[in-house]
């Protein structure tokens, strides 16, 4: 490979990842962890899940599990954020797990409407509304967590470290 050639898929050690047999999918917000693997952890801990769909995730800092319904993204080789999905076009895509609030497990789905999550998550720190589609965020500690929406019903939830635009 000559210089200033892009890396190809094999070379992307995440690519080669096997999955832990046996791993139930539970992202638990208190915890901000997807079945064990919390912010701050090293990039590393993405294992357990196998191999990412995407093609570059160790150099692109993402590793998308899209067809599973969620994305871990890295910032100078730590976890800084987790992304479950519901994606109201295609229900194979979305996240199947359980969501832990307050030590109780929760099954949302793409038709978890605004208020319902809301109820369970409580009072936002902050609301934006763009273009038909809502974010609300909360701050727990150093920890923003944030529900996206679209016609009312849940797309997203999302928890970062730090925080990313509950300020702005």
């Amino acid at each position: 490979m000559g210089l200033g050639e892009p890396l190809s898929d094999s070379d992307d050690a995440a690519r080669r990842w096997t999955p832990q047999p046996g791993l139930r999918l539970e992202f638990d917000l208190e915890r901000a962890s997807l079945s064990g693997v919390a912010l701050g952890d090293p990039a590393e801990r993405v294992a357990r899940f196998g191999a990412p769909e995407n093609g570059h995730p160790s150099r692109d800092e993402a590793y998308e599990y899209r067809a599973r319904g969620f994305e871990i993204g890295v910032r100078g080789g730590r976890i800084d954020f987790i992304l479950v999905l519901w994606d109201a076009g295609d229900e194979r895509k979305h996240f199947s797990g359980d969501v832990r609030v307050a030590a109780r497990a929760h099954r949302l789905s793409a038709l978890s409407a605004e208020d319902d999550v809301r109820a369970l998550l409580g009072e936002p720190h902050r609301t934006r509304d763009e273009l038909g589609k809502r974010t609300v965020f909360y701050r727990r500690g150093g920890v923003e967590w944030q529900a996206d929406f679209a016609r009312g019903r849940l797309t997203a939830i999302a928890v970062r470290h730090p925080p990313f635009l509950s300020d702005d």
